[in-house]
């Protein structure tokens, strides 16, 4: 029985979810969605076929017809991205999305107190 016990204990944080995570809304026409991709653009905000014309497409994992893509290894700075869904056909036209990965500022004011 403490055997199953600690196994509880050391499983049940690993269903746990770490954010950020990049979501969407499920497709609604549910057509065969494959993935989503993103391409990384230098400074615009309009993704236009410029913008991705000869980049390299990143995919993202398909979750129930969605996006769900874990950011967490995105590098710290400003980032331009130009996000579209893919099915088997044709790609949607892809949307902008401008973030920055900030690192934490400095803890201020340490110091050790009596109590």
């Amino acid at each position: 029985m403490k055997f199953i016990l600690a196994l509880l204990l050391v499983l049940l944080p690993s269903l746990a979810f770490a954010g950020p995570f990049l979501v969407s809304d499920a497709n609604p026409v549910g057509d065969g969605v494959l993935r989503a991709v993103y391409v990384e653009t230098t400074t615009s905000t309009q993704c236009t076929a410029a913008d991705v014309l000869g980049k390299p497409r990143v995919p993202m994992p398909d979750v129930a017809n969605a996006i769900r893509y874990d950011m967490t290894g995105v590098t710290t700075g400003t980032h331009f991205w130009c996000v579209a869904q893919v099915n088997v056909w044709d790609e949607s036209p892809f949307v902008p999305l401008v973030f920055e990965r900030k690192r934490p500022a400095a803890p201020a004011n340490t110091r050790i107190v009596e109590q």
